[in-house]
């Protein structure tokens, strides 16, 4: 018996942890107040590494940056929102792999056949797997599991169903061209 055969489809669930968006929340909401204020009461210039704005163009810079900061906080919103009201999953089966898409109750579906690489990526403490197919690539976040158990076990069956038995510190494979 081959391992897809005996393989036992398996859901994870996958969406951003609660937590870390209010705190986001938080972070920029407080972020928002202290500059709405001190772009309420800007007198003076402001230096940002090689330039000087003037007051007024000081005053503008910081309205600017309460725009952004406010815009961050209804992003987190947005994401504490999905977390705890979203029953998103990724389920991995024999055959096919399906992850959802990004505010949307679709999923995409990956047949298994379709998959052309798997690299496992690290960026600035945060990893993810991208599955490179015909059409385009999927990636996949580790922050959006429910924890790291989960993710690593996701890694080891995909990887393995793949037909690849990569280490968790090697950069990735793609398959043979056909």
């Amino acid at each position: 018996m081959d391992a897809q055969a005996a393989f036992v489809t398996r859901e994870y669930p996958y969406k951003p942890s609660a937590l870390m968006m209010l705190l986001g929340a938080l972070f920029f909401g407080v972020g928002s107040v202290v500059l709405f204020r001190s772009a309420q009461t800007n007198k003076s210039s402001l230096t940002v590494d090689f330039m000087t704005l003037e007051p007024g163009e000081a005053t503008v810079f910081l309205w600017f940056l309460v725009a952004v900061s406010v815009g961050f906080v209804l992003i987190a919103l947005v994401g504490l929102y999905a977390s705890v009201t979203s029953q998103a999953r990724i389920i991995l089966t024999a055959t096919t792999l399906s992850v959802p898409r990004l505010l949307s109750s679709q999923s995409i579906v990956v047949p298994l056949a379709s998959i052309t690489g798997l690299q496992l990526i690290s960026v600035s403490g945060q990893r993810f797997i991208r599955v490179l197919r015909s059409g385009g690539k999927v990636d996949i976040s580790k922050s959006k599991f429910a924890n790291a158990a989960a993710f690593e076990d996701f890694r080891i069956a995909l990887f393995g169903l793949a037909g690849n038995t990569m280490a968790p510190a090697t950069a990735g494979f793609h398959a043979p061209a056909s």
